[in-house]
């Protein structure tokens, strides 16, 4: 049983290494958040995006919501990253669950 749920985590993680590196060749940005919604790695495009290259220092342990600004917007934007959660993934266990994506895409506006 534990074989098998390490050779699952193997193949879920260069599943998500896969599919970020799809979801870099066709978005702007790509940022990985861990499960408080905090910015997970260092993101240079969305520093360069955010700031107008403005800032140097690191986005990584950022909480991304903090850079909406409309209040609804940002309710919005945070119910939409918690639904559904990685542990209602039919046939994954909680074990498993933090080496799934998950990917929305983002219009920005103005």
């Amino acid at each position: 049983s534990t074989v098998r749920q390490e050779i699952a985590a193997t193949a879920l993680r260069g599943e998500s290494r896969a599919l970020k590196m799809l979801l870099n060749l066709m978005c702007d940005v790509v940022v990985e958040l861990d499960r408080d919604l905090c910015i997970a790695e260092d993101s240079p495009k969305l520093l360069a995006l955010l700031t107008l290259g403005g800032r140097t220092k690191s986005l990584k342990g950022s909480k991304l919501q903090d850079f909406v600004l409309a209040e609804e917007d940002k309710r919005q934007f945070e119910q939409r990253l918690l639904e559904p959660t990685r542990s209602d993934v039919e046939g994954v266990d909680d074990s498993q669950s933090d080496f799934l994506p998950g990917a929305f895409p983002v219009r920005m506006r103005d």
